[in-house]
């Protein structure tokens, strides 16, 4: 049961577990390389719409491996923003200011099965790759139950507990 349990969570985390980037509210954009490219010798760069501004130049840090850029939407929608290391360009989807239940993919991962079942939002990124993945740090999304703003994973927990007691009985079920 821990499989297709783990698979509904991932899906249910696209739609519950991050709200779309705020118009006119800047955002992070983090790039993780694969260990072995070097951070200096590589130019990074990113293609935004004219909807989303890039408000800084790259920050390369070494440590992580990781290169960032502070970006802020300008209009509502749902654009793509392409991020150029070397050569190559990677593609990264943005949402801004949407429904109030949206699908937001805040995280773009390396090719795996583990990876894509967790974070399934997004194709992965191409085999040959130098990056690691692409997050778009998004606020997370608090959801009213009862008077209280709770993370969607302690809402679906209480309620599948509330649940499978209120329908115990009606079922025939006995613990």
């Amino acid at each position: 049961m821990i499989i297709p349990i783990v698979l509904i969570l991932a899906q249910l985390n696209l739609w519950f577990g991050a709200e779309p980037l705020a118009v006119g509210r800047s955002a992070l954009l983090k790039v993780r390389l694969k260990p072995g490219v070097d951070l200096l010798a590589t130019e990074f760069a990113v293609d935004a719409p004219p909807e989303v501004i890039v408000e800084t130049p790259p920050l390369r840090i070494e440590d992580p491996k990781e290169v960032d850029w502070r970006i802020h939407p300008v209009s509502a929608g749902r654009f793509e923003l392409g991020i150029r290391a070397g050569e190559k360009v990677y593609q990264k989807r943005i949402a801004v200011a949407g429904r109030v239940l949206e699908k937001v993919s805040p995280l773009k991962v390396k090719p795996g099965l583990l990876d894509e079942a967790l974070y399934p939002g997004e194709k992965p990124l191409p085999r040959d790759s130098r990056l690691e993945s692409i997050e778009i740090i998004h606020p997370a999304k608090k959801l009213s139950l009862f008077g209280l703003r709770l993370h969607w994973l302690i809402a679906y927990l209480g309620l599948s507990i509330i649940f499978g007691f209120a329908l115990k009985k009606p079922f025939r079920v006995e613990i």
